[in-house]
């Protein structure tokens, strides 16, 4: 479908077989980038822990609800504008 594609970037990559996490489909149009992020049940936080966090341990991003949001509370202030200006 428009801007959808099975597999992952990691395909295009030298990336070891045994690394590349199965089942995945890649977005890569704006609409369909837009339509995945904005669907839980085709999209979710656990995706990180099969590809970017196999390399950099977990993260915020990959955190979902309490957890997150605890994590989220201690960082936020450096992100308000006041705080990047």
């Amino acid at each position: 479908e428009g801007g959808v594609f099975r597999g992952s970037v990691m395909d295009w990559s030298k990336t070891p077989d045994s690394l590349k996490p199965e089942n995945l489909y890649g977005a890569v149009s704006f609409d369909a980038v837009n339509r995945v992020f904005r669907d839980g049940k085709v999209v979710n936080s656990k995706i990180y822990d099969a590809t970017i966090g196999l390399f950099i341990g977990p993260t915020i991003l990959a955190m979902e609800g309490k957890p997150h949001w605890e994590h989220r509370n201690l960082v936020s202030a450096a992100f308000k504008s006041r705080s990047l200006a």
